[in-house]
């Protein structure tokens, strides 16, 4: 699993999109749902990506929570990088065990830190 913060919010057919796109997927393989509503879908076997979104605020304002993807690391970022621009937003993804992030917005990645004395489950801070 990894984790997508996004400096805006995404409805599922935006979330759908930035999965096919991020993934090279047809939407058929996707599964895209809120996190209310986790508990009433089915996720068969032959889908490759399931995305779980939830509302934050902060430095962010959307989760992306992806489930049962395969993806080398590099590639992930470079492809969220060059996405960057097609949908006009920034992306904060974990990049080590602690509390380092990538911050990716036009095409530049840079390391961000999670600010953790501000931020808790609904709130999100990062610091340079």
């Amino acid at each position: 699993m990894i984790d997508i913060f996004v400096d805006s919010k995404y409805d599922t057919n935006q979330a759908s999109n930035l999965m096919m796109n991020l993934f090279e997927l047809d939407k058929s393989k996707i599964v895209v749902c809120r996190a209310d509503e986790l508990d009433k879908i089915t996720v068969s076997d032959d889908i490759s990506c399931l995305c779980v979104m939830s509302d934050v605020n902060g430095d962010v304002s959307f989760l992306l929570s992806l489930h049962i993807i395969e993806m080398d690391f590099e590639l992930f970022v470079q492809k969220l990088s060059d996405l960057s621009v097609v949908f006009q937003n920034t992306f904060f993804i974990p990049c080590d065990d602690f509390n380092g992030y990538f911050k990716i917005h036009n095409k530049s990645v840079e390391t961000v830190s999670l600010d953790e004395e501000h931020s808790d489950g609904k709130f999100v801070y990062f610091v340079n």
